[in-house]
C-alpha cells in the first residue's frame, strides 16, 4: 500500500497507543502516511496531520498515492547529486563526543567543518539517533545527505563516562558510495552483481559462468546497465562509481580552464548522461553542471575516428 489514512484504517484510533500519547494532545485528528518508492526501493515517507475534527478522504488518498512516483523520483535524483558531488578526498574525519542526553561534549575542528555542511536542525536529530542507537545496539553508522553532500556517521560507547558515545564524522569513501549510488541509478540486484563482477576484473567468459548465465543473457545486463548509468563501457562505469570521488573538492561556479573533450556527466530528468564533444574546444570559465564536474578521456575508438575526420577534412581542401 502507497498511502493509507489513520481513520480509515483503524476503526477506533483511541485504542492505538501513539494516538493517544502523541497525536491526540497534539491536536492532530488524523494522520495521511505516503510510501515514496521507484521500483521497489523506498526513499522515504511523507507523513501529513489534520487538526480540528477533519479527516482525510479517499480522494485525498487516491491524490497521494498518484503524486507518491514522482515525489519518490526527485528524492532518487536529489540524492544523486548529493553523491557525485562528495568527493571522499579534501576532508579529513572528524570526532565529538556524545553525552548520555546526546549534547556534544567534546568535538574536533575537523568535526565542526563537516557538521556545517548541515542544517543545525538535522544535526541535532542525526546526533541524537546515533547516540540512541549506539547506546541500544553498541555500535552504530548513518548515513545522511545535507546540502555540503553526503556524511557518515560512526558511533560507539565511550568509556569513563556513563552513557557517553563517541562518534566518528566523514565523508563516505567511494567503496561506501558506490551500493548507495547503484541503487539510485536503479540497478536491479542482479545488474549490481554483474557490475561488482565487472568492476573486479572479471572476464564476460568468466563473469557468466560464475553467475550461472549465458554470455548473451550477461550482455543484455551490461547493455541495461549502461543505459542507466549513461556510460559506453566497463571504464566509464568504473569512473562514474569510483573515480570521480577521488577528485579533490573545488569552489562551486566556475571551474579552471579545460579543453571540451574532455566528458561532462549531465542530468536528464532522473537519469545520468554522459556528453562527449565532437570537436576539441578551449572552454574557459565553465559554469558547474547540477552534478558538479567530472573528467574523463576519449577512448580510443573515439580519437581514432577524430583523426580519420581531420585527415578527410584536410584531403578535401
Amino acid at each position: 500500500m502507497t498511502a493509507a489514512a489513520l481513520r480509515t484504517a483503524v476503526s477506533a484510533p483511541q485504542g492505538v497507543r501513539r494516538y493517544v500519547e502523541l497525536l491526540e494532545p497534539a491536536g492532530v485528528h488524523d494522520e495521511l502516511r505516503v510510501r515514496l518508492a521507484v521500483d521497489g526501493e523506498q526513499w522515504g515517507t511523507v507523513i501529513l496531520y489534520r487538526f480540528e475534527e477533519r479527516h482525510f478522504t479517499a480522494e485525498d488518498v487516491a491524490v497521494a498515492t498518484a503524486a507518491a512516483p514522482v515525489i519518490a523520483r526527485a528524492l532518487r535524483t536529489a540524492l544523486l547529486r548529493a553523491v557525485c558531488d562528495s568527493p571522499a578526498v579534501g576532508s579529513p574525519p572528524g570526532s565529538l563526543v556524545l553525552g548520555e542526553d546526546d549534547a556534544v561534549l567534546v568535538t574536533s575542528a575537523a568535526a565542526e567543518d563537516l557538521l556545517a555542511a548541515l542544517p543545525e536542525r538535522q544535526v541535532l536529530t542525526v546526533l541524537a539517533n546515533l547516540g540512541s542507537a549506539t547506546r541500544a545496539r553498541g555500535t552504530a553508522s548513518l548515513t545522511v545527505t545535507g546540502p555540503g553532500g553526503v556524511l557518515s556517521f560512526h558511533g560507539s560507547p565511550a568509556k569513563g563516562v556513563d552513557g557517553a558515545v563517541a562518534a566518528v564524522v566523514e565523508r563516505p569513501r567511494p567503496v561506501e558510495l558506490s551500493p548507495l549510488l547503484m541503487r539510485v541509478l536503479g540497478f536491479t540486484p542482479r545488474e549490481r552483481e554483474v557490475v561488482e563482477g565487472l568492476l573486479q576484473g572479471a572476464s564476460r567468459t568468466h563473469l557468466a559462468r560464475r553467475l550461472r548465465m549465458t554470455e548473451h543473457t550477461l550482455g543484455d545486463h551490461l547493455r541495461t546497465v549502461y543505459g542507466k548509468a549513461g556510460v559506453a563501457g566497463r571504464a566509464e562505469l568504473a569512473a562514474l562509481l569510483f573515480g570521480r570521488h577521488y577528485e579533490p573538492p573545488r569552489s562551486r561556479g566556475y571551474r579552471p580552464v579545460r579543453t571540451a573533450t574532455s566528458s561532462v556527466w549531465t542530468l536528464r530528468g532522473d537519469r545520468l548522461l554522459l556528453r562527449l564533444p565532437a570537436t576539441p574546444t578551449r572552454v574557459c570559465g565553465c559554469r558547474e553542471s547540477p552534478l558538479g564536474h567530472f573528467h574523463g578521456g576519449r577512448s580510443r575508438g573515439q580519437r581514432l575516428r577524430g583523426h580519420r575526420r581531420q585527415a578527410s577534412a584536410e584531403a578535401g581542401r
